[in-house]
């Protein structure tokens, strides 16, 4: 008998803890309900529905990043991947990682010619190859939104760079485009510099670990004495040598929108440093330059001191990973005791030893605005210096 009367008292508890529940549901319902009908706004509604679910749920929903369209189902499929980002009304599309082939890129191009949503589209490290820049490419020249478009990290060849590059000799809309680590060598570089002569909208290209070489960067540096809106530019790991730096200074004289100029790990050398070192004398808008890893020696640092006693503009240098040595030290120091304008100068993992910490030391009781990041070799240790 204790025991029937025990387990009637748990069913009514039950019971009555059900109805409750019931009446939350239902008044939610009808709030959601009130709230939908009376909003006219799409994006409102979408987090109205995920209040309500979280209300309702006893596991706690989140919501993704707020103008973020992007899938938390690791088995989603590749197709519904895309379905989902076509119908969002979200201006940012990830699918990133999702494993997307040249077939699907040619089902998301036909929905990005009449998406009027979509401003930017991340599309890294997929298994798109040439065939699928040549999709998103037709797209790219009739779709007014999109504003930027990152391909990092695929199988993108000489043709999908030049297809896309033909789509930015529309004057297309795109202000930033990623292609970085995929495959692009000497005649995708050539196409995507002589594209840079014609457009006024793209403000930045990365183009790092591709294989331009000399030739790509010639036809890059060519195009920065006419174009007028590149604010940007990666170039890092792309084995441009002497000759291609050469080609990049000869843009830099005449360029005064770049601000931004990453050559790091391209073997320029010595040579390829001073031809840069001469252009940053004149130039007014290279504000960061990045030549780290790229065999420089003192006589490097020396040109870049000359060109620092010119140069009133630049305020970020990394010359890191390279052998500049005491006496590079030396140089730097002492342009750094006549320039004020530059805020930033990484020269770590240079070989330094503590004569150029010296040097470097004086420096700083002069110029108090400045933030040097060096490493200093002693016999046991490479020790970090600020």
């Amino acid at each position: 008998l204790a025991l029937v009367t025990l387990l009637e008292k748990c069913h009514h508890e039950m019971r009555n803890q059900a109805e409750s529940t019931s009446i939350a549901r239902a008044e939610n319902s009808h709030h959601l309900s009130q709230r939908t009908t009376t909003s006219g706004n799409i994006v409102d509604n979408i987090k109205v529905l995920f209040d309500a679910v979280k209300t309702l749920s006893p596991v706690s929903t989140a919501a993704p990043e707020r103008g973020h369209s992007s899938s938390e189902n690791l088995n989603e499929s590749p197709e519904d991947a895309i379905r989902a980002v076509l119908d969002s009304s979200l201006p940012i599309a990830d699918l990133r990682e999702k494993n997307i082939s040249d077939s699907l890129i040619e089902a998301l191009s036909e929905g990005l010619v009449v998406n009027h949503v979509i401003v930017e589209l991340l599309l890294g490290f997929n298994k798109i190859s040439d065939l699928g820049a040549a999709h998103l490419g037709e797209s790219i020249k009739v779709n007014m939104i999109l504003r930027s478009l990152n391909l990092k990290g695929n199988e993108i060849g000489d043709r999908g760079a030049a297809a896309i590059a033909a789509a930015l000799r529309t004057d297309a809309f795109l202000t930033e485009l990623d292609l970085s680590g995929n495959r692009i060598g000497f005649a995708g570089g050539k196409e995507l510099g002589e594209a840079l002569e014609k457009t006024h909208q793209l403000q930045k290209l990365h183009l790092l670990g591709n294989k331009v070489g000399k030739y790509g960067a010639y036809a890059i540096g060519n195009a920065l004495k006419y174009n007028d809106s590149l604010t940007f530019l990666d170039l890092g790991g792309n084995s441009i040598l002497t000759e291609g730096a050469k080609h990049i200074a000869a843009g830099l004289q005449s360029n005064n929108t770049l601000s931004t100029l990453l050559l790091h790990n391209n073997a320029i050398g010595d040579e390829g440093l001073g031809y840069l070192a001469n252009a940053l004398q004149t130039n007014t808008s290279v504000t960061v330059l990045n030549v780290s890893v790229n065999k420089l020696k003192s006589i490097s640092a020396r040109a870049m001191s000359e060109a620092l006693r010119h140069n009133s503009t630049l305020l970020t240098l990394d010359m890191s990973f390279n052998n500049l040595g005491d006496l590079g030290c030396k140089f730097i120091a002492e342009a750094l005791q006549a320039n004020s304008s530059v805020k930033y100068i990484d020269i770590s993992m240079n070989n330094i030893q503590i004569d150029g910490k010296r040097y470097m030391d004086a420096a700083r009781s002069t110029n108090r605005f400045v933030y040097v990041h060096m490493t200093v070799v002693s016999s046991s240790c490479c020790c970090p210096v600020s």
